[in-house]
C-alpha cells in the first residue's frame, strides 16, 4: 500500500496547505501557547546551567519522540545550550516525557545543556493509548540505556501524522534566549568546540574593525557531511580531509542531491589547510540550489509553517527570503558538522512531494510581496529557484489562493 493512499484512508489529508492565508509567525513564548493548529508547551524541562546569552550559540533543534537519543551525542560535543522541540501526539506525549526525565536524570550534559518544548495538535492530545501500546514499563528507577529507549513505535507512525518541521524549527528558536542560533536537525554532530571558537572568531572581528557589521543581514555557514556506517565521527578538519580522500565521507546528501550543500569553493575548502581558529573561507551571496545550514543572529526570519517534514522545499523558502534580504553568506573554515554516520540514497516519494512545489512558488510569492521594497535583490534571487513557474501556473496559484 502506497504512502499516499494510507494517509486518504486514515483521513489525514487536510486541506491544501497553499490555500492557507500567510500569517505573521508570533515569536511570544509563553508556558503555553496556542500556535496555528498546536498546542506548544514551552519551557517543560529546562537546562540547569544558565549561559550568558551574548557569548553562547543555542543549537535550535527538534525531532518526533524516535529521535531523542540522538541527544546524548549532541549533547557530549556542544559546550553551549540547546532548544528541543518535540513533536508528541497522543500517547507519544507520554512517553517523550519518561524518555526525557531518563536521559535527563541518567546524562549530566542533557540535564545541563538541554531545554525542551512539547508540542502537539489539538485534534490529537496527550493520552494514555492503549495498553497494548504502553511502552513506558521498562523505565524503573534506574538508568535505561540509549538502546532500550523505545522508538520503533509511536502514535506518530501508528497514525501517519504528518510531522510539522517548520512549525519544530520555530518553535526551538523562540525557545532560547542567546544572540546567536545554529537551527539545524538533531541528528548533526559540530566540531571540536565549535560555539567557543565561534565565540572567539566573532571577538576577533570585532577587534579588528574588519567586520563593522557581524550579524545584521549576515549568516556564517557551516558545511556539512555524512560518513559511511561504522565510521567514527570526524572532530577536526584534518580528521574529515582524511575522510574524504578514502572516500568514506561525502558531501551531506551526495547521492540525494549533490547541490544542496556545495557552495561557491567547496572543493578548496575540502584541500585547504586546517588551522585550530575558525575563519571566514568565502563570502558569497545564494546560489541555486543551495541549503546552507547556518549561525544566525536571532531575528532571522521564521520558517514558513505551512511546510512539513515531506515537503522537500521545507528549507528553500527560508533561505530564499534571507537572499530578498540581502542578506551575505559567509562561508566558515575549520568548522562543519557531520551527519550521524550512514550514507542517505535517496528515500520513496512521499506524499508532500505532490504538493510542494505549488506550496514553495506560493510562499516565493507571499515572500516577494512582504519585500516588495526590496526591488534590487528581486531578479537574482528568483533567477536562482529551479524551474521557475509560468505565467499560467502563477495564474492558477493564484486561483487556488483565493480556494476556488
Amino acid at each position: 500500500m502506497n504512502y499516499l493512499r494510507r494517509y486518504k484512508e486514515r483521513g489525514f489529508i487536510m486541506k491544501d496547505p497553499w490555500q492557507d492565508e500567510t500569517v505573521e509567525y508570533s515569536r511570544d513564548r509563553s508556558k503555553t501557547k496556542t500556535r496555528g493548529a498546536y498546542i506548544v508547551e514551552y519551557n517543560v524541562y529546562n537546562a540547569t546551567t544558565r549561559f550568558n546569552s551574548d557569548t553562547s550559540v543555542t543549537i535550535a533543534t527538534q525531532c518526533t519522540v524516535g529521535y531523542l537519543h540522538h541527544l546524548v551525542d549532541l549533547s557530549k560535543k556542544w559546550t553551549g545550550p540547546i532548544s528541543v522541540s518535540t513533536f508528541v501526539p497522543g500517547w507519544d506525549y507520554l512517553q517523550a516525557k519518561l524518555i526525557i526525565e531518563n536521559l535527563r536524570k541518567c546524562d549530566q550534559n542533557i540535564a545541563e545543556k538541554v531545554t525542551f518544548h512539547l508540542f502537539y495538535p489539538k485534534r490529537y492530545p496527550p493520552s494514555a493509548g492503549n495498553a497494548s501500546n504502553n511502552l513506558y514499563a521498562n523505565f524503573t528507577s534506574g538508568c535505561v540505556r540509549e538502546a532500550e529507549l523505545p522508538s520503533k513505535k509511536s502514535f506518530v507512525k501508528e497514525r501517519l501524522v504528518r510531522y510539522p518541521v517548520c512549525t519544530a524549527r520555530n518553535i526551538a528558536r523562540i525557545g532560547t534566549e542567546s544572540l546567536y542560533i545554529l537551527t539545524m536537525d538533531i541528528e548533526f554532530i559540530p566540531s571540536d568546540n565549535l560555539m567557543t571558537k565561534f565565540i572567539d572568531f566573532l571577538d576577533r572581528q570585532a577587534k579588528s574593525n574588519k567586520q563593522s557589521n557581524l550579524f545584521k543581514n549576515v549568516i556564517y555557514v557551516l558545511p556539512i557531511f555524512e560518513i559511511k556506517e561504522h565510521i567514527k565521527i570526524p572532530s577536526t578538519k584534518d580528521d574529515l580531509r582524511r575522510l574524504l580522500k578514502l572516500e568514506d565521507a561525502f558531501v551531506f546528501h551526495q547521492f540525494k542531491c549533490s547541490a544542496c550543500q556545495r557552495f561557491a569553493g567547496f572543493e578548496n575548502w575540502t584541500l585547504s589547510k586546517s588551522s585550530t581558529e575558525i575563519k571566514i573561507f568565502n563570502v558569497t551571496k545564494w546560489q541555486k540550489f543551495w541549503e546552507p545550514v547556518h549561525i544566525g543572529y536571532k531575528d532571522e526570519p521564521l520558517y514558513d509553517e505551512r511546510f512539513h517534514w515531506d515537503d522537500l522545499r521545507d528549507n528553500i523558502h527560508q533561505i530564499y527570503e534571507l537572499c530578498r534580504a540581502d542578506y551575505e553568506f559567509r562561508i566558515l573554515d575549520n568548522a562543519f558538522l557531520v551527519h550521524s554516520p550512514g550514507v542517505d540514497r535517496g528515500r520513496p516519494k512521499l506524499l508532500g512531494e505532490q504538493t510542494n512545489m505549488r506550496l514553495f512558488y506560493k510562499a516565493v510569492q507571499d515572500i516577494d510581496k512582504r519585500y516588495s521594497e526590496h526591488n534590487s535583490t528581486l531578479a537574482y534571487c528568483t533567477s536562482q529557484y529551479k524551474n521557475k513557474p509560468s505565467k499560467r501556473f502563477y495564474k492558477y496559484l493564484n486561483t487556488k489562493s483565493r480556494g476556488a
